[in-house]
């Protein structure tokens, strides 16, 4: 209600929050098609990293990003910004492209918005009174949600049924129904200062770099999505690998997250009363941290799914705080810059994230080898049980577990075979020459510790 009341009270403020529904529906729709179209067709998380930091490195620009927004008025430049990402999201739609291409096309289509996050930031003072500008920020920062929430599991259902052009599709749309709405939207009012407004990009990196407050703020954001961004790359490979779930569990795992910041929404603006800005702030990045741990630790999707929620709660009370510090901290003429270098920071920390956690997830990953030695099958009634094996995880071992009683005939075919090829090449072609009627083809017959101490040399009697 409270939210309501705020709208009726600035009118200007209800075609930005519009704007920035549809807008993030339409991208959070695409990210999820397209993270399911490159593990589909490459099976590689880290080719999924990659994507996801092509997606996140552009605010590298951010100086210049910032230099846009402060010069140009942000209700034209969103427009034209939406216009270019439609043409890109259309082409990808048209195309889809080889991998390499795909995430060159990702990497500018991340580009053209760069600006607009600082541009609609801007606006934001310009239509709510000091007094509501953390409920205005947390306002908007749940639209943007809302949109994250519903885009994930609406993308997984699409793209069972259709596969990745239909999803990039509707998100060429979304661009294209927002660019009336961002026409309409209030300028931010001129700067009457003596001082001409800088133009320099550096002017941004100076004032965060000068002022305490604000450069602890940045650091403190920066290192926590440093460490939390790798959750996108990661949660489509613990549904699919770990929990053994389709797509739509996929997008459901995602919109974790985007829920649980919808949920934290109503608390915000009365623990940053309790706490005050800094407190807010730092409880925020806290609680954020602990759902990520939780995470890891989680041994179903449902665990799952509540731990990214509890981190979802943290998120609106984190960001709204951190903007509304910035935006009364930072002198009008320089907002723009100061924003997008705060929040480019944040991207290209996430950038990094995506960088590292490619890679560490195929080096751990049950899908690549199980480097870990911790080995991951179904129950016979559903469940998940571990098993662990004292050192080197060999081929023999693995190969052992595979072909397990729950494991489909043709894979235990093919197990026996594999087993009996590293044997003849190890002993020789007789070591394991077997009838048909061998144990390794009647395997379901076999107690499994009985037949691991068959194959495995050393497993503990």
């Amino acid at each position: 209600m409270a939210g309501f009341g705020l709208v009726r009270r600035s009118p200007g403020l209800a075609g930005l929050l519009a704007a920035q529904t549809i807008s993030p529906l339409g991208d959070a729709m695409a990210t999820t098609a397209l993270i399911l179209y490159v593990q589909r067709t490459t099976g590689s998380a880290t080719a999924v990293g990659l994507l996801l930091f092509a997606q996140a490195i552009p605010p590298l620009a951010a100086p210049l990003a910032g230099v846009i927004a402060d010069r140009f008025t942000p209700g034209r430049l969103l427009a034209a910004g939406w216009l270019a990402q439609a043409v890109l999201a259309g082409f990808l739609a048209l195309l889809l492209p080889p991998l390499g291409a795909l995430l060159a096309v990702v990497f500018v289509l991340a580009l053209a918005g760069t600006p607009l996050s600082a541009a609609a930031g801007r606006c934001i003072p310009a239509v709510v009174a000091d007094d509501d500008l953390v409920a205005a920020n947390a306002l908007r920062s749940g639209v943007q949600e809302l949109g994250t929430v519903l885009g994930p599991p609406l993308a997984g259902l699409l793209f069972a049924a259709s596969g990745a052009r239909l999803v990039l599709g509707l998100d060429a749309l979304t661009f294209l129904v927002v660019i009336p709405l961002a026409l309409r939207m209030p300028a931010p009012p001129p700067d009457t200062g003596a001082r001409p407004r800088p133009s320099f990009a550096r002017d941004g990196l100076a004032f965060v770099w000068r002022t305490p407050s604000v450069l602890a703020i940045a650091l403190g954001f920066w290192v926590v999505v440093l460490f939390s961004a790798p959750d996108d790359l990661i949660l489509p490979f613990l549904a699919t690998l770990t929990f053994r779930a389709g797509p739509v569990a996929v997008g459901v795992l995602l919109a974790a997250a985007s829920a649980g910041l919808l949920a934290g929404l109503p608390v915000v603006r009365p623990a940053g009363r309790r706490l005050g800005v800094t407190g807010a702030i730092v409880a925020g990045f806290a609680v954020m941290a602990t759902g990520n741990l939780l995470t890891a630790a989680a041994p179903a999707l449902v665990a799952a799914f509540a731990a990214q929620l509890l981190r979802g709660l943290a998120i609106p009370l984190a960001d709204s705080h951190v903007t509304t510090y910035l935006q009364r901290a930072t002198p009008p003429e320089l907002l723009g810059r100061v924003l997008a270098n705060v929040y480019g920071g944040v991207g290209v920390a996430a950038a990094v994230g995506y960088l590292i956690g490619g890679p560490l997830v195929d080096a751990t990953s049950p899908a690549h080898g199980l480097r870990d030695g911790w080995l991951r099958r179904p129950g016979r009634r559903g469940h998940h049980r571990r098993t662990a094996l004292q050192g080197a995880a060999s081929a023999r071992c693995r190969i052992a577990v595979t072909a397990a009683p729950s494991a489909p005939d043709s894979e235990r075919r093919s197990a026996g075979r594999a087993v009996q090829q590293a044997d003849q090449v190890r002993h020789g072609p007789s070591r394991l020459a077997r009838p048909r009627s061998s144990p390794l083809r009647r395997r379901r017959f076999i107690p499994r510790a009985r037949l691991l101490r068959h194959l495995v040399p050393g497993f503990p009697r």
